[in-house]
């Protein structure tokens, strides 16, 4: 089934006056704001990643570490709650990165603060579309009218969602993550924001991301060895904020036991699928043709990705992942015809197996399944992470695929720092949130 999944913005003032104050503020927010290195944990679905962000000499915030650190068990499963392994994994994948800022930058960059990112498994996200009919529809809306509406349409879709969580009797108190995404409609039209427009009807679509203090409690339990502080944010708005500003397009984040699928649709909206089959499957192929462990088919696959493989080897290992893909593909198909959305040309990929170089194909299997729901002949070409960067440069760490979540969830965190409405109005959502019977998290109130 398919989601919309939004960020709607959490931002605080920034100020280079605070940033030589000794003091460091309690809130991750206040740490980025006092422009003090900040971290991202990210846990996937076999590997936590990491990486440590530092704001530089010249006055422009800098990518100075990333790590990453397999599981202890290469099968971990989905859950709600997160293994000693996994959190051993992110301590040292923390650890990994904060090392590499001493090799490429001199010296050794600490993170003051750490961002975690709460996975999809342990989410729950409820979209609700509130629409309200204007009494003066030829005057152009203004800015009180968009806030009154946003308002109403944050407090009618927390309702909603505060009601699934107690009806599906989930373990411990809800807890609000945020609003993942919105989008606004005039008539009918999807628009940016619905100030200066006229129009009869006013249409907000708006996507809760909640938990349970029973799935939170395993993240909180993080070692506090790196960072004084912490938030926790949904792991779909790094997705959403590589995509933020392009053009409708299709994402596919490759992980090692389940594809993500992301759609920025013209009308404004974000979809997302996936599907339970990652660069696990293909170690699984070669783990059987060739009678190997699964570290080593893992090692054998990269291999054969970045084209270090002996030729003779390379046209073994080729024949065992080309019918691999194939499975795979068949799957993806699957997926994206139960959808039903008409799917763009524009294709990216990201993640831990897209490097492969089957993906090449992947526009021609899909276009034999369902030729008539594109809108033209497909291009698929890997997600270019520094072409995705705002307030953050990449370097001089180097960006690898697998961290393209921890990536986003730093850009968003960094841009919205300086965005005063943004901050007004995920305070705003808060209280609601907080009203409706959500645990919230003190910083977005205060």
């Amino acid at each position: 089934m398919w989601r919309n999944w939004w960020s709607t913005a959490c931002a605080v003032t920034s100020s280079r006056d605070k940033r030589r104050s000794p003091s460091i503020s309690a809130s991750p927010l206040g740490v980025i704001r006092q422009e003090q290195p900040f971290g991202v944990v990210d846990y996937g679905t076999a590997y936590a990643k990491a990486i440590v962000v530092h704001f530089g000499p010249a006055s422009s915030w800098n990518l100075v570490g990333a790590g990453s650190i397999c599981y202890g068990s290469r099968q971990t499963r989905a859950s709600l709650a997160l293994g000693p392994e996994q959190q051993q994994a992110a301590t040292e994948a923390l650890r990994q990165a904060q090392s590499r800022s001493l090799s490429l930058s001199g010296r050794l960059i600490a993170p003051k603060a750490v961002v975690v990112s709460v996975p999809a498994d342990m989410l729950t996200l409820q979209t609700y579309r509130w629409e309200m009919k204007r009494r003066r529809p030829l005057r152009p809306v203004d800015a009180s009218e968009a806030a009154d509406s946003l308002s109403q349409a944050h407090n009618a879709s927390l309702s909603q969602a505060a009601s699934h969580m107690y009806d599906a009797a989930s373990p411990g108190r809800p807890v609000w993550l945020g609003t993942v995404w919105s989008a606004w409609f005039v008539d009918r039209r999807s628009v940016t924001s619905a100030a200066g427009f006229r129009g009869e009807t006013i249409a907000v679509s708006t996507t809760q991301a909640t938990t349970s203090t029973a799935a939170l409690d395993s993240l909180r339990n993080m070692p506090p060895s790196f960072a004084t502080a912490a938030v926790f944010l949904p792991e779909p708005l790094g997705i959403a904020e590589l995509l933020r500003r392009r053009q409708p397009c299709l994402l596919f984040d490759a992980g090692a036991q389940r594809t993500g699928v992301y759609l920025r649709s013209a009308d404004g909206n974000l979809h997302c699928t996936s599907v339970a089959t990652g660069g696990h499957h293909f170690n699984r192929w070669l783990s059987l043709a060739g009678g190997l462990s699964p570290s080593r088919a893992e090692k054998v696959k990269l291999a054969y990705a970045e084209g270090r493989l002996h030729p003779r080897g390379s046209l073994r290992v080729r024949a065992v992942v080309q019918r691999a893909y194939a499975a795979w593909a068949k799957r993806l198909v699957a997926a994206l015809d139960t959808a039903g959305w008409p799917l763009p040309g524009a294709w990216y990929a990201t993640g831990g197996h897209s490097h492969l170089p089957e993906w090449a194909a992947l526009p021609g299997i899909v276009a034999d399944a369902s030729m008539s729901r594109l809108e033209r002949y497909p291009n698929l070409e890997p997600l270019p992470l520094d072409d995705c960067a705002g307030p953050i440069v990449s370097g001089p760490e180097r960006l690898q695929p697998c961290h393209s979540v921890a990536w986003g969830l730093a850009q968003y965190l960094v841009r919205l720092s300086h965005d005063e409405q943004a901050l007004a109005e995920l305070r705003q959502a808060s209280a609601l949130a907080a009203k409706a019977g959500f645990e919230v998290s003190s910083e977005w109130l205060t």
